[in-house]
């Protein structure tokens, strides 16, 4: 006489059919998802052909990564209209995915782009170029703010880079007055914080700033700038004079009123290196003939 079990799946059997492992099979009989026939008495668990047809349904949408909880609903009320539902929800979540992909992916390119280039052969040259516009992000600071006003707004201003979330591909930069660069006691302290501004959705409500087109001489050195300000401010302020150039307050302003002078942006910092006497760091004004 054939036994009662001969009809059944023993877990170990379902679960090489369905190639999982039988603590998942235990898993989905705890939280009530699929639970044996029965269990006999040398404590073997068996499923039915009906449970088999379950857990085929299971196994499939779980392969869609489609949640416990999704596929719990769809097994106790099953309908075509519901089974659309899931699939457009994931469809929706896998175009989501591949949009934040994409984002990645290209974050990745510009990162690698940005750090493949060598500054060597540009350290401590003063080039004079046309230069197009370029759209800054910008966050002001007040001449009387304290030291951690400033760090504080030196964050925020950087995680704005973020753009809701993401790595910073955008370098961040300052600006120091072209009067306190030149003149004697020098003043550093940054009256604004700039990155480069993209196109995107989710930065409407920063400050934008438009450096306009024009000459602009150019620096690269390496350290720290107050490593090297007051040797910077005497090599710039000799080039002006033997080229008989002055710089430009910049006038043509998008969105916020601001005098320009002196941007400071590192081009390879602390990502890049642990010691400050590599980092590389630019220095640009826009200026004209006198």
């Amino acid at each position: 006489m054939q036994s009662k079990e001969a009809n059944y799946f023993t877990a170990g059997e379902l679960a090489a059919i369905f190639s999982i492992s039988k603590q998942t099979l235990l898993y989905y009989d705890k939280i009530g998802l699929l639970s044996p026939e029965f269990v006999s008495e040398n404590a073997y668990r068996h499923y039915s052909i009906s449970q088999y047809l379950i857990l085929e349904i299971i196994v499939n949408l779980r392969n869609l990564n489609i949640s416990i909880s999704n596929i719990k609903e769809y097994i106790n009320a099953r309908n075509k209209n519901m089974l659309i539902k899931i699939l457009e929800e994931k469809e929706r979540e896998c175009g989501y995915i591949i949009t934040e992909n994409e984002r990645i992916r290209n974050s990745i390119a510009k990162i690698k782009s940005s750090i493949t280039l060598d500054y060597k052969e540009q350290l401590n040259k003063i080039t004079l170029s046309y230069q197009p516009s370029c759209k800054f992000r910008m966050s002001t600071l007040k001449a009387s703010s304290s030291g951690k006003e400033r760090i504080i707004s030196y964050i925020q201003h950087s995680h704005k880079r973020f753009h809701l979330k993401g790595v910073v591909e955008e370098k961040l930069g300052w600006i120091v007055s072209k009067e306190n660069f030149f003149n004697l006691p020098q003043n550093y302290a940054a009256k604004a914080y700039f990155s480069n501004c993209p196109d995107v959705e989710g930065h409407t409500k920063t400050p934008k700033f438009i450096l306009p087109a024009g000459f602009y001489i150019t620096i690269y050195f390496s350290g720290t700038f107050y490593q090297n300000s007051e040797n910077l401010s005497k090599q710039l302020s000799d080039f002006l004079k033997m080229n008989k150039l002055i710089p430009v307050n910049v006038t043509n302003v998008y969105e916020l009123l601001f005098d320009c002078d002196i941007f400071i942006l590192p081009i390879e910092n602390h990502w890049l290196t642990n010691n400050s006497k590599n980092y590389i760091t630019k220095i640009f004004l826009q200026v004209q003939y006198q």
